[in-house]
């Protein structure tokens, strides 16, 4: 299986989520244990986040009828009449994930109020625009309030033009920063996330603190790049798989990896590790610029560094060079 899964030229990856409430008697934890040996015999890989509210999550096949198969199989267990939005890309010689999950959470996304719930609360002033519709609004109003509800080291790979950041580290932070931000509440407001599932949260939250017209990006902007890749968005935008990013084409990243010592998107510059010598690349500038034992090619040369144990150091210094 590993031989043939590394011929493999493409893999088809779509995301996904959809608020509704469950119409059946089995629990939450056996619906997440049956999917997941669905997807386990049908080599589906990905993260899957269920829980009473709905389903969140990202799933590769390199066969597209298999993720065609994937997609019916959610429509017949849910048991919902309405049409779950799929955002489908590709990734090219690896598949983006390394193994299938599927959790149990109190909330598909984590805004800290399991009373935030859109397929119950969602208010009338709360709309969606579609990709043509929101690249008019920013065209015609070019001062528009956009908030972008991702994460500082999400948007930090690409963003919006002229959209504010208001340095999440996680999404639980959303309210008090809706609280606290200069935003004016009789004016409309435009937001956007990745796939579109924060703002269907942080859309009620801004209604909850009396913001009058809230608007959300329908689909996020992978939505948008799909039908605007040369539009308003600059930059990349991240992923929550291996690609880390995707581009305006909707192309895994060339421009991106993780980081090897703390997991954040890292740009590709090659250095020279300072415990063993080796070339290497993925070390993001925080670390980097945090402490020496951090310029090292791994988490295990790492530690010998900050022992002492300098085995094969080719070099006294280590330089960054960025790649291209």
């Amino acid at each position: 299986m590993a031989s043939e899964e590394k011929r493999q030229k493409k893999y088809y990856v779509t995301t996904f989520y959809h608020f509704f409430n469950w119409n059946t008697d089995r629990t939450i934890e056996d619906i997440a244990d049956s999917l997941e040996a669905w997807c386990r015999i049908r080599t589906i890989r990905g993260l899957i986040i269920t829980s009473t509210e709905g389903f969140n999550g990202t799933v590769a096949s390199a066969s597209k009828e298999t993720i065609n198969e994937f997609k019916d199989h959610l429509h017949k267990i849910s048991k919902t009449t309405e049409q779950i939005s799929f955002k489908d890309s590709f990734c090219d010689a690896s598949n983006p994930f390394r193994r299938t999950k599927v959790k149990v959470r109190e909330e598909i996304v984590t805004i800290g109020n399991t009373q935030i719930n859109p397929s119950k609360n969602l208010p009338k002033n709360v709309k969606h625009l579609s990709p043509k519709m929101w690249h008019d609004f920013i065209k015609n109003n070019p001062d528009s309030q956009i908030v972008d509800v991702r994460n500082d080291y999400e948007i930090e790979l690409g963003t919006f033009k002229g959209a504010k950041n208001w340095k999440m580290d996680e999404f639980t932070e959303f309210p008090k920063l809706t609280k606290d931000s200069t935003f004016k509440k009789d004016e409309p407001v435009l937001m956007f996330c990745t796939g579109g599932i924060r703002c269907e949260k942080a859309s009620i939250e801004m209604h909850s603190q009396g913001f009058k017209e809230v608007y959300q990006l329908d689909g996020g902007i992978l939505n948008y790049l799909a039908e605007y890749p040369d539009g308003y968005f600059n930059g990349e935008c991240f992923v929550f798989d291996h690609r880390v990013a995707v581009d305006k084409d909707l192309k895994p990243s060339k421009n991106y990896s993780l980081c090897i010592h703390c997991g954040q998107p890292s740009t590709k510059e090659s250095f020279d590790c300072i415990q063993c010598g080796d070339e290497s690349y993925g070390v993001c500038h925080k670390c980097w610029d945090q402490d020496t034992r951090y310029h090292t090619c791994s988490k295990n040369c790492a530690h010998h560094f900050s022992l002492g144990h300098i085995t094969k150091n080719k070099h006294s210094d280590s330089k960054r060079i960025k790649y291209g």
